[in-house]
């Protein structure tokens, strides 16, 4: 099955500030949790490059590709349809690729290999998790110390995103947040550190939009 995730990023300067914000517009405390994100791809960055990520985060494997309207350098907001059944995910990336799965090629496992998919991302992140009526908001900490806040709704058709989209806009304003250029998520992060060269074609392709100067 799979969603249209709408999002918009924010700084984290001090996270008690931002969770007694949170706590004082009525917020949920849902959770916090400790878990594992692992991206792939190939050596040449295809899948990347083309703006899709695959990833298993503990170990599920789910793939984030651009929805309609998706544009990261014009608006705050990212919009991405998210797959979690593997064999939707192995059609989708299997023609980017140029494979073909075969019948016997019936999971991801196998065909990283197959298709000589190799890690090119690992993040452990420490989530805490705050529901507010319709918005789920996430604030994460990265096991390399990178900080990054979230709110997102999640609907079911692109004719319900403009309508997300106001509301995420008008929530981040009275929570104080900046929403009017996107802010760099963790992968952003971890690529622009560990993989430069990667990060420079993918800013390039206006994939990913680059880290603003402070």
């Amino acid at each position: 099955m799979s969603k249209i995730e709408v999002e918009q990023k924010f700084t984290i300067l001090k996270v008690d500030g931002i969770e007694n914000q949170l706590h004082d517009f009525g917020a949920k405390f849902v959770s916090e949790m400790i878990f594992t994100d692992v991206y792939w791809d190939r050596h040449d960055c295809i899948l990347t490059l083309k703006d899709h990520w695959l990833r298993q985060r503990q170990g599920k494997w789910e793939l984030k590709c651009p929805s309609v309207g998706n544009d990261t350098n014009k608006t705050a907001c990212t919009l991405y349809t998210e797959h979690t059944v593997e064999e939707t995910i192995l059609q989708i990336v299997s023609p980017i690729l140029e494979t073909q799965t075969g019948i016997s090629m019936s999971c991801l496992a196998d065909f990283t290999a197959f298709a000589n998919l190799e890690q090119i991302c690992r993040i452990e992140t420490t989530r805490k998790e705050y529901i507010l009526g319709k918005f789920t908001i996430v604030l994460d900490k990265t096991d390399f110390g990178f900080q990054i806040g979230e709110i997102e709704i999640v609907v079911d058709s692109n004719e319900h995103v403009p309508e997300a989209l106001d509301k995420i806009s008008d929530l981040a304003n009275r929570l104080g947040l900046e929403s009017k250029t996107r802010i760099p998520g963790k992968v952003d992060a971890y690529l622009q550190r560990h993989r430069p060269d990667h990060y420079r074609k993918l800013i390039q392709l206006q994939v990913l939009s680059e880290n603003p100067k402070k």
